[in-house]
């Protein structure tokens, strides 16, 4: 984003004293959100003589793209206290807030008010909805979320599958998606990567092997997050030649991919390996975390055995 070409831009309107239109102040409110200056957002909206639903989503939005939850839910009561409906993109924008701060309370409020004015059927409330519910740990609304919508996409399918995943519900991760293989709906790979997230927490093996070959037909093998996802799968499991094959295949491994190849490789007794791994990690700039680092701590502790029973035993 051009921030500083924007604000230029902004200062030639107010210098020539134009009166924006109300599709302009919108505009500046999400340049200004897109450019991480909230502050300014709300200047502009503050200065609107007229909110209207648009503009308030417009600034809603901008807080749920950094991540503040808590304040977009401020604002949408604000919203209310104004009398201003919102529309469909509000609620899901909203819900995306909920899901963000936690709020399950609220969260269900906003879910009555979908069911009231009907637009329980959109897709990108009804995937919102199943998100918030499987962050707060509430499958079972989850799960009824998904079979009341009309039509069940494969983005609608991916949400419930990321909600059981992250509670690390692998069975019920393979049997949805052998259910959506059997609606003979196309999967992603990002949907590959939900369910390989999931097989890896339940440490299904067998089950982890058949979607490396789902991977493979659909070409997931070629992209670096499903890899990455296939390097976490075979490492929970506890095969490390398999997941050493599918790392050397990674253009960019992410800190996970790195982690959990070096853990693996540690546990399985392959301590050299797993040095020169982390060696090469530290060599290309990525920062490890705590699981690298304890793997790399147990590895020089065995390391330091070895010598002193080597000493104890020329001694």
């Amino acid at each position: 984003m051009c921030f500083r070409e924007g604000r230029a831009i902004h200062g030639c309107i107010v210098r020539r004293g134009t009166e924006p239109d109300v599709h302009l102040w919108v505009s500046l409110i999400n340049f200004y959100a897109k450019c991480r200056a909230l502050e300014c957002s709300c200047r502009v909206f503050k200065q609107m003589p007229v909110k209207d639903v648009v503009s308030w989503t417009a600034l809603i939005s901008g807080y749920v793209a950094r991540g503040n939850g808590i304040k977009s839910v401020e604002l949408f009561c604000e919203m209310r206290r104004d009398d201003v409906r919102p529309n469909e993109f509000t609620l899901a924008t909203l819900l995306k807030g909920c899901s963000l701060s936690l709020d399950l309370d609220f969260g269900k409020q906003v879910h009555a008010e979908v069911v009231k004015v009907g637009l329980l059927s959109d897709v990108y409330i009804g995937s919102s909805l199943i998100d918030l519910y499987s962050k707060c740990g509430e499958l079972e609304y989850a799960d009824g979320v998904f079979c009341m919508m009309p039509e069940k996409n494969d983005f609608l399918w991916s949400a419930l599958l990321n909600g059981y995943a992250q509670v690390g519900n692998g069975e019920a991760v393979l049997r949805l998606f052998l259910k959506m293989d059997e609606a003979e709906l196309r999967f992603n790979n990002f949907t590959i990567s939900i369910v390989l997230k999931g097989i890896a927490s339940s440490g299904a093996l067998r089950a982890g092997q058949a979607i490396h070959a789902a991977a493979i037909k659909v070409g997931g093998e070629l992209d670096d997050f499903v890899t990455c996802s296939l390097v976490n799968m075979y490492s929970k499991c506890g095969v490390a030649d398999d997941a050493l094959k599918v790392f050397r295949k990674i253009n960019n491994p992410d800190i996970v991919a790195w982690s959990s190849i070096i853990s693996v490789l540690d546990n399985q007794g392959l301590k050299e390996e797993a040095a020169k791994l982390f060696q090469q990690m530290t060599e290309s700039g990525m920062r490890p975390n705590q699981f690298t680092v304890e793997a790399f701590n147990r590895m020089m502790l065995s390391t330091e055995r070895a010598i002193r029973r080597l000493k104890h035993l020329i001694e």
